[in-house]
């Protein structure tokens, strides 16, 4: 079976400062989609600089491998990029560069049991220049968010940058049937957004004054009656 990869490319605007996507991941062994073994990533954009060449972005990974995945590593995650003028041309990455837990970029790094290559990938640790080989480095079970930052640069100004065929590499995969296994996932489905703090905190107040309402409203027709 063929891992089967979700086409939908993310769009971000240089208008767009703060805007994130939380992208969920599912997990193959041996192009054999494999029970529990799952991620997430979280990219948000932080600013674009140097006339619309360079955009950075915060990321953070989380391993949600579940039973009956005993342990896993996620080791590099990656996508497709293009840039687009303002003339709606494709402008390819020139470059990449990255800090944080997976602090290593590669370029144009084939990926195992998908396929073809992707134009760039972010690797924790060793493993050469390719999207196959993160070293010893990553996240692993039950651990919270990992992450750090990396920058996308073009040759020209781009006013708008399209991320797509997003991925995660799995390494030392444990379950009562696998020994050190490696994997991949794709991007089969979108995890739920997350509301930020400030949002949560305007959600708690308007249930308080709802509830103070319908109290209210109580009191008053008890009155009348």
């Amino acid at each position: 079976m063929a891992v089967s990869q979700v086409s939908s490319p993310v769009t971000f605007l240089t208008t767009d400062i703060g805007k994130r996507t939380d992208i969920g991941y599912n997990g193959y062994v041996n192009e054999t989609l494999t029970a529990g073994l799952e991620a997430r990533t979280i990219f948000q954009l932080s600013s674009v600089g140097n006339s619309g060449k360079q955009w950075n972005f915060i990321y953070s990974v989380q391993n949600l491998a579940s039973a009956p995945i005993t342990n896993a590593r996620v080791s590099i995650f990656g996508f497709d990029v293009d840039g687009v003028t303002i003339a709606n041309n494709l402008v390819a990455l020139q470059s990449a560069t990255s800090t944080g837990v997976f602090g290593s970029a590669s370029r144009n790094g084939n990926v195992p049991q998908i396929g073809p290559t992707l134009d760039v990938c972010f690797r924790a640790g060793g493993g050469g220049s390719n999207c196959a080989s993160g070293g010893g480095g990553g996240n692993s079970v039950a651990e919270s968010f990992v992450g750090g930052t990396f920058r996308l640069t073009f040759a020209t100004s781009v006013q708008k940058v399209m991320l797509d065929n997003f991925f995660v590499r799995y390494q030392s995969v444990n379950s009562n049937v696998l020994n050190g296994a490696s994997g991949v996932g794709v991007n089969a489905f979108w995890a739920p957004a997350v509301p930020e703090p400030a949002v949560w905190a305007q959600l708690i107040t308007g249930f308080g004054l709802l509830g103070l309402s319908l109290r209210r409203h109580r009191a008053a027709a008890m009155a009348i009656r």
